[in-house]
């Protein structure tokens, strides 16, 4: 049976899956692009928080380092 334009039935099916395909395609593409995005958030997020406590810890090694030359007797003896 041919409908309107010369279009069988069979292929307005098949044209309505594929359209059907496309759409849900899409929609799993931007649904990936949208957690990659959100991963990466949260990566930056967890690589900042690092680096901050990177530098939290030189500063402290810094503070201790000084603090044991300026009063080295309160240092524990090592007995060599």
């Amino acid at each position: 049976m041919y409908l309107i334009g010369g279009e069988s039935e069979n292929g307005l099916a098949n044209k309505d899956w594929f359209y059907k395909l496309m759409v849900l395609f899409n929609l799993i593409k931007a649904h990936r692009n949208a957690r990659i995005s959100e991963l990466n958030m949260k990566l930056t997020q967890a690589q900042n928080q690092l680096d901050m406590e990177k530098e939290r810890g030189e500063e402290l090694d810094k503070l201790r380092k000084a603090s044991q030359s300026q009063n080295w007797w309160e240092s524990p003896y090592s007995g060599t």
